[in-house]
């Protein structure tokens, strides 16, 4: 049941998801979590499911929760969003209408707004049964990605080019426009790649990434990992790690490609 003052939503199957953002200032005693900023090609193919919904209205629910153990797991009443599924750039069909459910007790730096648009990455997929619903974990850091905003179009952008994979190469960039509000700040790029015959083909870079909340400066258009494709198949991986600051994120993305050697 999605409650939201006197009117009640009821749906017989609903798609459930789990959104909790643990995101703090560095000032906070709560736990912190650093993004990575723009377009992110390791999100992409470690997320199963990425679509773009609008926020209908906005309730609040209770759950108990069933893990995989079978244990039972009292979820408190928090604010719930109910969503409506516009497009999937990636992933299985996903019903039309979608609950958002939106843990209130960490410190969030944004929250969904009613009426408004989003680009959601339905990222550690672990779907958990409850009373007929399909409740997802949806994991936590995620971008604010707003319909309007530059880092929304520089998402749809990519997003577009990798569920299409049209024989052409890409270049996706960042805006610090916004971010600093400054009209003169610099677009960086953060990926580029191509397609042979629907296939990832050639060089694929990822540039030195800008970490939300931690870097102090625009970074320089450094090649921080390369993946070398053949026709779809993973050859070589490369990776070049010139500070503190950012090694932990390309460390963690040259791990990943690396055990995806040699295969499509």
């Amino acid at each position: 049941m999605f409650q939201m003052g006197s009117s009640q939503f009821i749906f017989g199957a609903l798609t459930v998801i789990i959104m909790g953002i643990f995101l703090r200032s560095p000032t906070s005693t709560t736990s912190m979590c650093y993004t990575v900023k723009g377009f992110n090609l390791y999100a992409y193919d470690t997320t199963p499911n990425i679509f773009e919904a609008k926020v209908l209205a906005e309730g609040k629910e209770v759950y108990q929760l069933v893990d995989t153990t079978g244990t039972k797991n009292l979820v408190e009443e928090n604010v719930v969003y109910l969503c409506q599924v516009e497009r999937v750039f990636k992933g299985k069909s996903i019903r039309d209408t979608i609950v958002l459910y939106w843990k209130i007790d960490f410190q969030v730096w944004w929250i969904p707004r009613v009426g408004k648009e989003y680009i959601l990455y339905l990222d550690f997929a672990r779907e958990i049964t409850n009373g007929g619903k399909s409740i997802y974990e949806f994991g936590s850091c995620h971008p604010d990605l707003l319909a309007g905003t530059d880092e929304y179009a520089e998402y749809v952008m990519a997003l577009n080019h990798l569920s299409r994979k049209e024989s052409t190469r890409f270049t996706s960039r960042t805006s610090f426009v916004e971010y600093y509000d400054d009209p003169s700040a610099p677009n960086i790029r953060t990926l580029t790649g191509g397609f042979r015959n629907g296939r990832r083909h050639g060089t694929w870079i990822f540039y030195k990434p800008y970490i939300n909340f931690l870097s102090d400066s625009i970074p320089e258009p450094k090649e921080a990992l390369t993946l070398t494709y053949e026709r779809g198949r993973l050859l070589d991986v490369k990776a070049q790690i010139d500070d503190d600051l950012t090694a932990p994120f390309v460390s963690g993305w040259y791990n990943h490609y690396r055990s995806k050697l040699n295969k499509e």
